[in-house]
């Protein structure tokens, strides 16, 4: 479990420098409040956390006047952010913040930050100057710049910088469109898609290059080919992760190529493709490294081009005529570097 945190090296250290020089005579009462949305770790599982670092937690009464930890807990788009206030009748309010990927993460790292305070609180059997002594104060702490995350499987730090959710993939789309040509036309599309500021705005850039089977006619036979790129921006929403969901707005620019064959002297036509349009997607994350998506389209274009055989002195025979509205529909993978 990896959680990003501003709980800091020296207070650690200073919290196990404490314990080295004093042994706990009896444990100090205090109000644990917990306030989390629906989905996240329960209260219980919080005291559960607490209680895994500091055992003989003692809970206070309800009017009992004493120092009280508040943990809150608030999603932000993929990640979900977690404060707590140290509230003391005899010392202005502390406030700790936390950030993580999960509920549970950011439940457990509270816990046991908690549980650390409680700890470097506790009385000692010796005298009031040795117990003054070994609490680490303000000043023991200093000011500290870096925040760390907190790896308690291997039992290391690492700054949070490692932790940080990827918000670049790179990955293929395998795509089918209906619309420009007389028949689906299918092709690769390859993506490179962004997700800045936790990862509610997407940006995307494709291209694809597509084809139809070859369409037969009384005079001749044509086969499509369509070259465009796509520009995408639109909103990302993580909530039910690892699953999420995407609403872009788009534009397409490129060609639309038709390729005569069998009737006499037939040739290939060219004609621009403008398309502005819509997309909306799901995709499920694979671990941090990959993830699979699904992708529905439409598209209005600008220019409808005919497309046609004609022959001199019969009636020309149409091939196709762009429709006025396109759809693409799509299943891909995408790779986070």
């Amino acid at each position: 479990m990896v959680v990003g945190s501003r709980l800091y090296l020296t207070l650690i250290g200073a919290v196990f420098a404490a314990r080295a020089h004093a042994q706990p005579a009896s444990e100090p009462r205090v109000r644990l409040i917990y306030v989390a949305p629906e989905g996240c770790a329960s209260a219980a599982a919080f005291e559960n956390a607490v209680r895994s670092r500091r055992p003989t937690l003692a809970l206070a009464g309800e009017n009992e006047q004493t120092r009280s930890f508040v943990a809150t807990l608030r999603r932000d788009g993929a990640k979900v952010n977690g404060t707590l206030e140290i509230e003391d009748p005899s010392s202005p309010r502390a406030r700790r913040t936390v950030s993580g990927e999960t509920c549970d993460e950011v439940a457990e790292a509270i816990g046991l930050m908690v549980g650390l305070l409680i700890e470097s609180e506790a009385p000692s059997r010796e005298s009031g100057s040795d117990r003054a002594e070994s609490r680490p104060t303000p000043a023991d702490i200093g000011p500290i710049v870096e925040p760390l995350a907190i790896d308690e499987d291997r039992g290391k730090q690492r700054t949070r910088s490692s932790a940080r959710t990827r918000d670049v993939v790179l990955g293929i789309q395998g795509e089918m469109t209906a619309g420009p040509a007389p028949q689906w036309l299918f092709g690769p599309r390859l993506f490179a898609g962004w997700t800045p500021f936790s990862n509610a705005l997407s940006l995307r850039l494709s291209a694809t290059r597509s084809f139809t089977p070859v369409v037969e006619g009384e005079i001749g036979d044509a086969q499509f080919t369509s070259t465009t790129g796509r520009l995408e921006g639109g909103l990302r929403s993580r909530r039910f992760a690892p699953w999420w969901a995407e609403l872009s707005t788009s534009f397409e620019a490129g060609e639309l190529r038709a390729e005569g064959s069998r009737a006499l002297g037939a040739t290939s036509k060219s004609a621009l493709w403008l398309a502005p349009g819509a997309a909306g997607r799901v995709g499920l994350e694979v671990g941090r490294l990959l993830e699979l998506e699904l992708q529905l389209a439409a598209f209005a274009p600008l220019i409808r081009p005919n497309f046609y055989f004609a022959r001199i002195g019969e009636d020309s025979e149409t091939v196709h005529e762009v429709d006025p509205f396109s759809l693409a529909a799509g299943i891909g993978v995408g790779f986070k570097p």
